[in-house]
């Protein structure tokens, strides 16, 4: 909407757009100007554009708080509205899709989606009592710095220079809690900026005031300059929960919330569960190898799961990314030691000896290029100097990993380049390689591997 011309909204008649979406959710109204995205027009016909109306229920957005969505139709032709936005600071106009047609001058009923504005609203509202509830636990000097709020969370900004503790954020949300329980009516009065400011309502002095402004007030801990809408109670809110905190700059503080029973049992319920099948993926796969290195760390910590859905439990998911971090350091050294058992396995490959280095040449199957870096390096302090070329090969049909590593003391002779044997073997069979001088590792299509014979007319050629 922002890319539309200015000049487009020039002779803009003062009868454009009647707010009246405080009181009404839907209006009969009349369609007064309809613009595409170049230029005024007297029709919209199933297509995309932009109109005024004479009343909207519509708000458009502003002071944070996203637009209202809904439908504008007359009969079986319908628009819906996807976004409002102010022209001029003053009028209502309406980004609409187009299905069948709607002229200028034609009388229209407008109707915003109820359930999105009253989740906008909760949120809203939830946005005041969060900024009261931050002065009575943070301390008056804390000041708004912005806001943003939709259907699906809110987010406050302020000064603050550190992130809250746990204990401060649980007392900010009890504080919260206490006065949605306790069902405070929401007060809207209309009064002249300086009474406003007399009765210490809060308000950003960066904003431009007209001398009549609007106030919202919840009981004696909530009054402020704002012309968002919300609930007419605040039992109507149901829940609230702060979910994210974020550093904005060195003195500054986001917090993100959201509010209502039904969004806030859905995000604990997402939350909670996720943390669970975590939980339980790893439970399963310690047990398989509990004999192999038992962790009892970890094992305690699982006495805690599964979690029951609960606020006090969300507050507990550390316990769950604690449990995590400790399940991956005992994964690391489980597979450090299950490396080293397989490693004795193949402790007694068939090394051969050229002139002036051994090589070896194998073929495994289904081994990670980890274990066979591994192996390769347990053969290099074994053997010195030596040339190492493993082939792994896939699940895949003719899928092959390969690994060609050298021991130190054959680089130094620089008769041997891994590269030079990777770019070979790429070559005869149809892969690709990266790696350096000491290391290098790639994938093949083939369906045999018969390199040694290669490798003995070129690289072992005396």
């Amino acid at each position: 909407m922002n890319s539309l011309p200015k000049e487009l909204f020039t002779n803009l008649d003062n009868s454009i757009s009647e707010f009246c979406g405080y009181e009404k959710n839907e209006v009969e109204t009349e369609i007064l100007e309809i613009f595409t995205e170049k230029e005024k027009t007297t029709k919209l016909q199933n297509e995309n554009g932009y109109l005024f109306l004479s009343k909207t229920p519509f708000y458009a957005e502003k002071g944070g708080q996203v637009s209202d969505r809904g439908w504008i139709n007359k009969e079986d032709n319908l628009a819906q509205v996807q976004d409002v936005k102010l022209v001029n600071n003053k009028f209502h106009l309406h980004k609409v899709s187009v299905k069948g047609i709607l002229r200028v001058g034609e009388k229209v009923m407008a109707k915003i989606d109820i359930d999105r504005r009253r989740k906008i609203a909760c949120n809203h509202s939830s946005t005041h009592l969060l900024n009261s509830a931050l002065h009575l636990v943070l301390g008056s000097e804390i000041q708004q710095d912005g806001s943003y709020l939709d259907n699906k969370i809110l987010r406050l900004d302020f000064n603050h220079e550190n992130n809250l503790s746990k204990e401060e954020i649980i007392a900010v949300e009890n504080q919260v809690e206490e006065w949605i329980k306790k069902g405070y009516p929401c007060q809207i009065n209309y009064e002249t900026y300086e009474q406003a400011l007399n009765r210490k309502a809060l308000a950003f002095f960066t904003e431009k005031y007209e001398n009549i402004v609007r106030t919202v007030q919840f009981g004696d801990f909530s009054l402020e300059l704002c012309g968002g809408t919300h609930v007419n109670n605040s039992s109507e809110i149901g829940d609230f929960l702060i979910t994210k905190q974020e550093k904005k700059g060195k003195n500054n503080l986001r917090l993100e919330a959201i509010a209502t029973q039904e969004t806030v049992n859905n995000y604990l319920q997402e939350k909670i569960t996720t943390a669970n099948k975590e939980v339980e993926k790893a439970k399963d796969e310690y047990n398989k190898y509990k004999e192999k290195l038992p962790n009892e760390e970890f094992a305690s910590l699982l006495k805690s799961f599964p979690l029951k859905i609960s606020k006090d439990n969300y507050r507990k998911l550390n316990l769950a990314e604690n449990l995590l971090i400790n399940f991956k350091q005992w994964k690391k050294k489980l597979e450090k030691k299950l490396i080293e058992e397989k490693i004795n396995l193949y402790s007694s490959l068939p090394l051969r000896n050229h002139s002036e280095f051994f090589y070896l040449i194998y073929e495994f199957k289904n081994e990670k290029g980890d274990f066979l870096k591994v192996l390769a390096e347990k053969y290099c302090q074994l053997y010195n100097p030596i040339l190492i070329i493993f082939f792994s090969k896939s699940t895949k049909k003719n899928n092959y990993l390969f690994l060609v590593t050298i021991s130190k003391d054959l680089s130094r002779t620089k008769k041997i380049n891994t590269q030079t044997i990777a770019n070979q073997i790429t070559k005869l069979y149809n892969g690709k390689f990266g790696g350096n001088d000491l290391l290098a590792q790639g994938f093949i299509n083939t369906e045999k591997i018969e390199i040694e014979e290669e490798l003995k007319k070129t690289l072992f050629k005396k």
